[in-house]
C-alpha cells in the first residue's frame, strides 16, 4: 500500500467520522497517473498533518459557538425571568 493511503487509512482511525475522505482520497489515488501519485505519496505526511489540523481547528469553532449558545440561552432565562419578576411586583402594586 502507498504511503498516502496508509497515512489517510491512519486519518480515519483517529477521525472516525471523515471516513467518506477516505474513500474519496483511495478513489483519486487510483484514478491518478503515476506522476501524480509519486506527489501524493512525498507529500502524504504534510497532507495528513494539514488534514488532522484542520478537523482539530473546526472542532474548536464548534465548541466556541456551542459555548456562546448556551451563554445566550442563559441569558434570555434570566431576562425572562426579571421581566416575570417585574409583572409580579407591578401587578402587586395596581
Amino acid at each position: 500500500m502507498s504511503k498516502y493511503l496508509e497515512k489517510m487509512k491512519e486519518l480515519t482511525l483517529l477521525l472516525p467520522e471523515n471516513k467518506t475522505d477516505y474513500f474519496k482520497s483511495m478513489s483519486v489515488y487510483n484514478k491518478a497517473n503515476e506522476e501524480v501519485k509519486q506527489a501524493l505519496d512525498k507529500n502524504a505526511e504534510l497532507l495528513f498533518i494539514n488534514a488532522l489540523n484542520t478537523d482539530s481547528n473546526f472542532q474548536k469553532k464548534v465548541l466556541f459557538y456551542l459555548k456562546n449558545i448556551n451563554l445566550f440561552i442563559l441569558l434570555l432565562l434570566v431576562l425572562m425571568f426579571l421581566s416575570f419578576v417585574m409583572y409580579m411586583v407591578s401587578s402587586f402594586m395596581s
